[in-house]
C-alpha cells in the first residue's frame, strides 16, 4: 500500500507502507524501505530480507507513532536543487486534529548502508524540520 520507487546513486529504493491508515489518531500507518541494485530487483531491507511477500520486514523511515504526526504514511520523495532528498507523506497532526490527514515533509537521511530514513524514524511535526532547498528561476 502507499508504494513508491525512486533510483538515486545507481540504486534504487522501494518505500512501502503498513498498517492500519484512515482512524484518525488510532492509525498505525507506517513506512519501511527496501533496495535494490536494479528497478527490477530483487529488493531487500536492511536485515537482507526480500520484500516480496513479506510483510513485517523493511527497514524503518518513520515510526506510526512519529512525535506529534500519526499514521505516517503513503510516500513520495523528491530531490530538492541541492542534491537532499525529502520524504512527503500523510498524518494525523495530534496537537491541531481536525480528523484530517495532513501533508507532511521530511528530510530524509541515510545510514552506513545507504538505507534512506527521516532522522531518529520521527516527524518534525512540532519541531525543527528541514525544508527543501529551491533554486529560485
Amino acid at each position: 500500500e502507499g508504494t513508491y520507487i525512486t533510483k538515486r546513486f545507481g540504486r534504487a529504493d522501494f518505500f512501502a507502507s503498513g498498517g492500519t491508515c484512515c482512524k484518525g489518531l488510532d492509525s498505525t500507518y507506517y513506512t519501511t524501505v527496501y533496495m535494490s541494485d536494479s528497478l527490477f530487483g530483487t529488493y531487500v531491507d536492511d536485515k537482507g530480507q526480500d520484500a516480496y511477500g513479506s510483510i513485517d520486514g523493511g527497514r524503518m523511515v518513520i515510526e506510526p507513532i512519529s512525535g506529534a504526526a500519526k499514521g505516517t504514511g503513503h510516500v513520495s520523495v523528491i530531490e530538492d536543487d541541492a542534491g537532499d532528498f525529502f520524504l512527503v507523506y500523510h498524518a494525523y497532526d495530534s496537537l491541531n486534529n481536525n480528523g484530517y490527514r495532513k501533508l507532511m515533509i521530511d528530510k530524509l537521511i541515510f545510514d552506513e548502508n545507504g538505507f534512506p530514513h527521516v532522522k531518529n524514524q520521527t516527524s518534525s511535526l512540532g519541531g525543527q524540520g528541514e525544508a527543501p532547498y529551491i533554486i529560485p528561476r
